[in-house]
């Protein structure tokens, strides 16, 4: 309970965002040494492995996913959205869209772990529109 909170409150996210919150404090609890199992982690002793700690990212950073479904071949790749974890279902990062508000499900993702959103209040200056087409080399 206090890691979700704790992250939800130093994220400056809404209030609406407590179900990423706690799903990605879970996400974390489970990756994390226990002094309750001698050292080990919840996800080693469930999966007989040691989790994967590369794909752990900076919660609510600006992110970029791959977008398939661009209207255009020459229309950008991707869009500014806001990371909120990792999703369930499939494997892959979470990430939403603050005009649209849609949440993006996909693997290939570039993150920008200096750039808050929702504490910067916008996309950072060092960003124009003509960056958001970073996954040109993917298409």
């Amino acid at each position: 309970m206090e890691t979700g909170l704790t992250l939800m409150f130093h994220a400056h996210l809404p209030v609406s965002f407590w179900v990423e919150a706690f799903s990605i404090a879970v996400f974390l609890i489970n990756r994390l040494p226990s002094q309750s199992l001698n050292g080990k982690t919840p996800y080693a002793l469930l999966f007989g492995q040691k989790p994967d700690y590369s794909m752990l990212h900076t919660f609510r950073c600006l992110c970029f996913p791959y977008l398939r479904d661009s209207p255009h071949k020459l229309f950008p790749k991707s869009t500014p959205c806001v990371f909120l974890g990792y999703s369930t279902l499939h494997k892959g990062f979470r990430c939403f869209d603050r005009l649209t508000r849609r949440v993006y499900v996909s693997r290939q993702v570039k993150f920008f772990e200096i750039a808050f959103p929702y504490i910067d209040g916008s996309v950072p200056n060092m960003l124009s529109t003509n960056d958001y087409n970073i996954f040109s080399e993917c298409a």
